[in-house]
């Protein structure tokens, strides 16, 4: 590409074919040869799709709305573009921008689709549920548990202490399992119209999750009634979360660990994340992370009080 700019700036290379000037003719850009060679390509593209959605009608898998055309260019797909631009690429040819005869490739059909990027929205409750799953588990996790704080003899919050009460309260994290498989089932059903254009890696790591999740969705039930058993697969259950939690507060390792290029780090942080380019490193300081989290501490604390006392234990009063 810089080769091909130099050639333009000396004026003997095309700025649209890309072939050399050898003449003494020099052949310069207009004003309207980026309009033509870059703008409208793109252009056509978005209103080819911005087309297929029926003035909002029509279902998400069968148009590419802004987010999938966008991330087209994180990847190295973009430089199928080349420079100067291919209108025979496939981001073009995909998305039925029609060509003359002569210049559509035999190998692409002109009709093909390119699929969506990573996940296919759907305007149902499960997306909604998915896209905050972690506020959904936490208030179900909560729910649960003064419920049966609520059910003890004396009602009050200090129950939690009793040693049979606690038990019954760790109980939650098998509400938690169960939950967490509900999340791995769901993206993989609402990503699965985009498996075409994912990495292996991607649904590997798919697959994997919901593996893992059915896993502790078994266990945890069946090690709840053998005691201190379940206190310690609780433990291990938490990890991962104690781990998350712990990166969380130190950006700065979290920075270098994303930086490395260690086979553990990185099969770590695959796990927990798939590897970002937009915004990578762009991470919080520790005094903003530190009073983002004392406004969720302060606001849980005076909510769940209300819940226990007004929603919970009047509801079981009445």
């Amino acid at each position: 590409m810089a080769d091909v700019v130099y050639g333009i700036l000396l004026s003997n290379v095309h700025p649209v074919t890309g072939d050399t000037n050898h003449g003494n003719q020099t052949i310069a850009p207009d004003e309207e040869t980026f309009l033509q060679t870059v703008i409208t390509p793109i252009y056509q593209v978005l209103q080819k799709e911005a087309k297929r959605n029926k003035g909002g009608k029509a279902s998400h898998s069968r148009w590419r709305n802004y987010d999938d055309l966008n991330e087209y260019f994180w990847s190295r797909k973009c430089f199928s573009l080349k420079w100067p631009m291919d209108p025979k690429a496939d981001f073009f040819v995909h998305s039925d921008v029609v060509l003359p005869s002569h210049e559509r490739p035999n190998q692409v059909p002109a009709e093909t689709r390119k699929p969506k990027t990573n996940f296919v929205e759907a305007r149902t409750f499960w997306h909604l549920y998915r896209s905050f799953d972690r506020m959904w588990i936490f208030f179900i996790m909560a729910f649960q548990a003064m419920v049966i704080v609520a059910w003890t003899s004396d009602g009050s919050p200090a129950a939690v202490f009793d040693e049979d009460v606690f038990r019954s309260v760790l109980t939650i994290f098998i509400t938690q399992a169960f939950l967490n498989l509900l999340r791995a089932a769901l993206d993989i059903v609402l990503s699965f119209n985009a498996w075409r254009s994912l990495k292996c890696t991607q649904i590997l790591r798919y697959l994997l999750k919901f593996a893992v999740a059915a896993v502790w969705a078994v266990i945890l039930p069946i090690w709840q009634s053998q005691g201190s058993l379940y206190n310690y697969a609780v433990a291990i259950y938490l990890v991962p979360n104690i781990l998350a939690a712990f990166l969380f507060f130190l950006p700065r390792l979290s920075r270098i660990m994303e930086q490395s290029n260690s086979l553990i780090v990185r099969l770590c942080m695959w796990w927990g994340q798939p590897k970002l380019y937009v915004g990578r490193d762009l991470h919080e300081g520790m005094f903003q992370l530190l009073k983002y989290t004392l406004f969720w501490i302060l606001l849980l604390i005076c909510k769940l009080p209300f819940s226990y006392y007004v929603e919970v234990i009047c509801s079981y009063i009445c």
